[in-house]
This record gives C-alpha cells, structure tokens and sequence, in this order.
C-alpha cells in the first residue's frame, strides 16, 4: 500500500475519458467508514513507509572497517595537551 491511499489514482486513459464525459463526475476515492478509521489507516500507512524508508536506509549502509575507525580512535601516542 502507499502513501496516497487514500486520494484517487488517476490514469492516461481516465483522462482522456474525461474529454466525452458530458456531465463531468468526479473521480472515485479509495473510501474508508469513517473519519477515525481513515486517520488510523492513514497514520498506519504513513508509519509503514517510515519504517520502508529505515530499512532502506539501514540497507545501503556499510559499516566502517577497522582502518575507517581508526581514524576516529585516539591513541596512546597522541600528544594530549592540557
């Protein structure tokens, strides 16, 4: 499911339908019961594409290797001055 669930999805071909539709209806929408529910679906999917986008990102990244952290390490040889 994406994020636009709940708005219509409109296509090439409805577009173009809508040049011969005399009296102009309007494009369905993906309809949910009632105001709460659409909030919960809407918080759940919105919620799930978060956690998409995390996984996403968890994915790509590359833990650094030892000579990457070593950079980022002081040593004992390093001269400290205080």
């Amino acid at each position: 499911m994406s994020s636009d669930y709940l708005f219509a999805t409109p296509s090439f071909l409805r577009g173009l339908g809508r040049v011969f539709d005399p009296f102009g209806l309007p494009e369905p929408y993906n309809w949910s019961p009632g105001p709460a529910e659409a909030d919960v679906l809407a918080m759940a999917v919105d919620w799930g594409m978060v956690g998409k986008d995390l996984a996403d990102a968890f994915a790509e990244y590359s833990a650094p290797d030892a000579s990457q952290l070593a950079l980022f390490t002081p040593s004992i040889d390093d001269d400290v001055k205080v």
